[in-house]
């Protein structure tokens, strides 16, 4: 069954190998192109001197909300083994390669591609995959830590800031931004879709969305605490006069 999980309470989950826990999830890498996570960043200095590992969703065979849990089709020794990422550098396609090599994982995400944010014709994923890994000089990999707290334009002006990301547990696909209207003096948190996003500045760290802001201000109310249910989609789809994700013809 699908669920829509936030990144943040995912960074509780325990990630557990085939013989045991190896460690917590300490961040995200996300394709910037597509919003697709595409690696897990798990920490496990808890468990074993190794510090911080990268983790396809493909190697996850099960996520245990009960338990705050995702078991990895890898054991401890592997991961311990594996490829580390340097962490003063962006992660390079060389090094996908590599740790894509040492686990025999796919080069593409296992996701339904998406339309690209820059204008740039969609492609299937073992295209996409083809295609970046023959000719991205980098990849197009960042941080969740890193773009939280991101200003979030509006057609006609700025609305909050990016507070947390909304994921699907079957895709992998940062289906909602959760922004703060709120602003310095309060919290109120509304969710986006990624969909509607038109353009990211990463140098000016801002966000713009192809919605009026007073319409995102005025958009129904969401509680971080409580589960995201497809009435809750609807409701919000309703309000934006957005055709829903599940009904409109991708174009991806």
């Amino acid at each position: 069954m699908k669920l829509i999980l936030k990144a943040k309470n995912l960074k509780r989950f325990t990630m557990r190998a085939t013989d045991g826990d190896i460690g917590s999830i300490d961040d995200f890498y996300f394709d910037d192109e597509s919003f697709v996570v595409r690696y897990f960043i798990g920490d496990t200095r808890t468990w074993f001197f190794g510090g911080k590992v990268l983790l396809s969703p493909e190697a996850f065979t099960d996520v245990h909300i009960a338990d705050e849990s995702i078991s990895v089709n890898a054991t401890k020794e592997q991961i311990k083994d594996s490829p580390k990422p340097d962490e003063k550098e962006p992660i390079s396609r060389q090094y996908e390669r590599e740790l894509g090599q040492y686990y025999g994982w796919g080069a593409a995400p296992l996701t339904q591609p998406r339309r690209s944010l820059f204008g740039e014709e969609a492609v299937e994923p073992h295209e996409r995959a083809a295609v970046d890994l023959e000719t991205r000089e980098e990849s197009h990999l960042q941080s969740v830590n890193d773009v939280r707290n991101y200003r979030v334009h509006a057609i006609n002006g700025e609305v909050g800031r990016v507070s947390d990301f909304l994921l699907e547990s079957d895709t992998w696909n940062i289906r909602y931004l959760e922004v703060d209207v709120g602003g310095f003096l309060s919290k109120e948190l509304v969710l986006v879709s990624t969909d509607w996003i038109s353009e990211i500045n990463w140098r000016d760290r801002t966000i713009t969305v192809n919605v009026d802001k007073e319409r995102i201000e005025a958009a129904p109310d969401y509680f971080e605490e409580t589960p995201l249910t497809r009435e809750d989609e609807m409701r919000l789809y309703r309000h934006y006069d957005q055709p829903p994700y599940w009904e409109a013809r991708r174009p991806y």
